[in-house]
């Protein structure tokens, strides 16, 4: 079971829209262990606006005491067409700067790591066997079977997804056909793209034997040309043996990276 905390603070509660109180969590929290779930996640915001470094740590010390076997941690977004969103664009919100959003995002790996928490992807920390196999599943490009209104199907080549259309989908069942609404097969270009994008985002990053037999020696060659460009001083990647993983200052301009190597 997955618990959306967000924050452990009510103004950075009402900032987000999340009706829920501290208690609320604890309760939900407790009762989960009463229940019999010996795994639960936590989910909490850092870069919310106002958000100091104090108050993000006593939301992580809140949750650390309670030691869940998982922990996502995700930086504030303001996605187009939210209310957040608008708030920001009237002058009513001030999103804090990116040097302060790097600091939070270090000092939670560094909180999460010192209590026995793994990072093993960008923004998730579990205590050791407890890593989400689901989502595992999705960034190393194994097939997965997608069931209900909008959901993706992976066979490994080729990616389909439903309708989002409740009477459509519906429809479709009674009369024995899969709801699928559209369907791509993903170009080699596209696989690569995927492979580098997915793989940086866990921590173990990419095997470059994998990338090897997947895509040939050439493109091999082509891809670590570009991480040693942009590698000077070994400050975004490590690269051992097989892998190619990414540094804490690299996790922190991934999108950008990754935009430099596709």
């Amino acid at each position: 079971i997955n618990i959306g905390l967000q924050s452990i603070n009510r103004k950075e509660l009402a900032i987000l829209g999340r009706v829920h109180t501290e208690k609320d969590f604890y309760d939900t929290f407790k009762t989960s262990r009463k229940a019999g779930f010996k795994n639960i996640g936590v989910d909490i915001i850092y870069g919310i606006p106002s958000q100091t470094s104090d108050l993000l740590k006593r939301t992580l010390m809140e949750i650390i005491k309670l030691y869940p076997e998982h922990i996502s941690a995700y930086s504030l977004t303001f996605e187009e067409g939210t209310y957040l969103k608008k708030l920001l664009d009237n002058g009513n919100l001030k999103r804090l700067n990116d040097d302060k959003i790097r600091e939070f995002y270090k000092a939670t790996i560094k909180m999460l790591e010192s209590s026995g928490y793994k990072q093993y992807e960008i923004s998730n920390f579990s205590r050791p066997e407890y890593e989400c196999l689901h989502n595992l599943n999705y960034w190393n490009l194994k097939p997965y079977l997608g069931f209900g209104l909008g959901a993706h199907t992976f066979d490994g080549k080729k990616r389909a997804w439903n309708t989002k259309i409740f009477s459509h989908y519906f429809s479709m069942l009674d009369k024995n056909k899969f709801p699928t609404e559209g369907k791509e097969v993903l170009t080699e270009e596209q696989k690569k793209i995927e492979m580098i994008m997915l793989g940086l985002r866990k921590s173990e990053g990419i095997s470059i034997n994998n990338f090897k037999i997947r895509f040939g020696i050439k493109e091999t060659d082509n891809f670590m040309k570009k991480v040693s460009k942009l590698n000077i001083g070994e400050k975004f990647f490590k690269i051992t043996d097989d892998n190619i993983y990414l540094t804490v200052e690299g996790k922190l301009i991934m999108d950008e990276l990754v935009l430099m190597l596709i």
